[in-house]
């Protein structure tokens, strides 16, 4: 019997979106949500896969992997906007809706 693949996404708490969850999608569907400060882990098949994280219009840079049996892929999550920058959140939803969310693998 296969073992699925595990992808792990840890999200950073920070004062943006922290009432609000983002969508975690993987090869364009949504699997799951995931709040401000956690951890959650998705099984998935074995292969290559695209992931992403939404949360309306604005989104995260899309990463692709690859998977293997009985594997766990470890992300992490955050918003851009930090510090100062959250009195930018109008030009990042309308400009830079594409980077609104920092996506990046860890080991």
């Amino acid at each position: 019997m296969k073992e699925a693949a595990l992808i792990e996404v840890k999200r950073e708490s920070a004062y943006a979106d922290k009432l609000r969850d983002y969508q975690v999608e993987l090869d364009g569907k949504v699997i799951g949500s995931i709040g401000d400060g956690e951890s959650k882990t998705f099984k998935t098949t074995e292969g290559i896969h695209t992931l992403q994280l939404r949360i309306d219009w604005a989104k995260s840079n899309t990463l692709q992997l690859k998977t293997t049996e009985q594997d766990t892929v470890h992300f992490r999550c955050s918003s851009r906007l930090k510090g100062a920058s959250v009195l930018l959140a109008s030009v990042y939803a309308l400009l830079l809706s594409h980077k609104y969310i920092v996506l990046e693998q860890i080991d």
